[in-house]
């Protein structure tokens, strides 16, 4: 299928495993360029190189980490069109166990991090690139 992402830039945060591995997969078969970050530098390393993709390591609650993530694919791609913020979340285990503070705290890191990214790049697009946010 063909998305029209030939070309644009994505970052996917939590990108070594699980949906944020099967979403950076998905953008490489697109033809995105894809910068993965996450802290696991092993992990990361090995599923960044198979896919062709740029590796970042850090941590999505640390704002010199997402500075870093922005600069550095900016400098390999030229900007950012796509954030597939997939970090934080409430903790592992069933739905029905949760607190409302569990989901507090899984929703404020989300939106946090989507906000500091924005924040680390704010002249990261241009006109000729539209870009496509989901958080």
């Amino acid at each position: 299928m063909d998305l029209g992402l030939s070309g644009r830039t994505a970052i996917v945060c939590g990108a070594s495993a699980g949906m944020g591995l099967a979403a950076a997969e998905a953008l490489a078969r697109e033809g995105a360029n894809v910068a993965m970050f996450a802290r696991r530098r092993d992990v990361l390393a090995r599923e960044a190189e198979r896919l062709g993709a740029l590796a970042v390591r850090g941590d999505v609650t640390n704002p010199a980490d997402l500075k870093r993530l922005v600069d550095r694919t900016v400098a390999a791609f030229g900007g950012i069109d796509i954030l597939v913020n997939n970090s934080g979340g409430p903790p592992r285990g069933p739905a029905v166990g949760l607190t409302d503070e569990d989901v507090e705290r899984a929703a404020t890191a989300g939106s946090s991090t989507s906000s500091r990214a924005a924040c680390a790049s704010p002249s990261t697009t241009s006109p000729s690139r539209t870009p496509f946010v989901r958080a």
